[in-house]
């Protein structure tokens, strides 16, 4: 005769049920963080390739003269006591200077406005101007004119220029005799605002200034 112990008996369906239930909390923790990681791991590439692409546009805009009519060299446009020369440009004219093109340009007027982009996209960010991108001339482009659009697919910028010498007031030297801060006109120095989108569509604004000199 065979005798069965009541501690030989397996796991109840309401048990096993339970058990299922919570693998499934557990696994679906799991899921999400990796789910998370895996979505947020290119973000430091992007914003490190972001950095590199403003260094370069900017390096490239800081390298022209600020105005038409600075000398080579450089050099002051207009006078001024106890002051930086004052340009007299118009703030309208800014951009592409007639019969200019990119490999051309000479003062950080020409980029205002412009808006580059690299493979895949066909619209640049705001505030710029619409453009049709990449279509040259719009497309990314190093210093000697070559395409770089491929390296930089997804990427877009704009860039923006104005007067903004009156915002330098408080930096500003001190007067040659009187030792006091001087009062910069507001021509004489010019905000450059480039603003990039990464493929993620996250957008970054860089600042710098140029004065004129």
């Amino acid at each position: 005769m065979r005798i069965f112990s009541d501690s030989q008996a397996g796991l109840s369906l309401i048990e096993a049920i339970i058990f299922i239930l919570i693998i499934a909390v557990g696994l679906t923790g799991v899921i999400s963080v990796y789910l998370y990681t895996t979505r947020h791991s290119a973000d430091a590439m992007l914003s490190l390739k972001t950095v590199e692409l403003s260094q370069a546009i900017l390096d490239e805009i800081r390298s022209k003269g600020y105005d038409e009519n600075t000398p080579a060299g450089g050099g002051c446009i207009g006078s001024g006591v106890d002051t930086a020369c004052n340009s007299s440009t118009a703030f309208s004219t800014f951009g592409i200077d007639a019969g200019e093109s990119r490999s051309r340009f000479d003062d950080v007027d020409d980029y205002h406005n412009l808006a580059y982009c690299g493979a895949g996209v066909t619209n640049p960010p705001s505030p710029c101007a619409p453009g049709s991108c990449p279509a040259s001339p719009n497309g990314f482009i190093d210093e000697t004119g070559t395409s770089i659009e491929n390296n930089y697919s997804g990427y877009s910028a704009c860039i923006q220029v104005s007067y903004a010498g009156t915002e330098l007031n408080n930096f500003a030297a001190l007067g040659a005799t009187t030792n006091t801060p001087l009062t910069m006109p507001v021509n004489d120095a010019k905000r450059i605002d480039l603003i990039i989108r990464d493929p993620l569509d996250a957008r970054l604004t860089f600042t710098t200034y140029k004065a004129n000199f």
